[in-house]
């Protein structure tokens, strides 16, 4: 039931990005990365997105980091 919450809760935080419910978002994102959710460059980049666009620069600033590093074509 952990694995099904932990990926259910990724969805959810991407669909409240895609809402553009960033602070929502941003909160589903870091509960998922609490849950050691395994999250690919975009999710990270999303991540990224929604702390910026919600007013945490500073976090928002290491998940577009992180995102870039996973995927250096971005």
């Amino acid at each position: 039931i952990d694995s099904v919450k932990s990926k259910a809760l990724l969805l959810f935080a991407r669909c409240q990005f895609d809402t553009k419910k960033y602070a929502q978002a941003a909160e589903a994102f870091t509960n998922a990365t609490k849950l050691k959710v395994d999250v690919d460059a975009d999710d990270k980049e999303r991540f990224g997105y929604s702390l910026m666009l919600s007013g945490d620069t500073t976090r928002a600033i290491e998940q577009i980091r992180a995102a870039i590093e996973l995927n250096p074509t971005k």
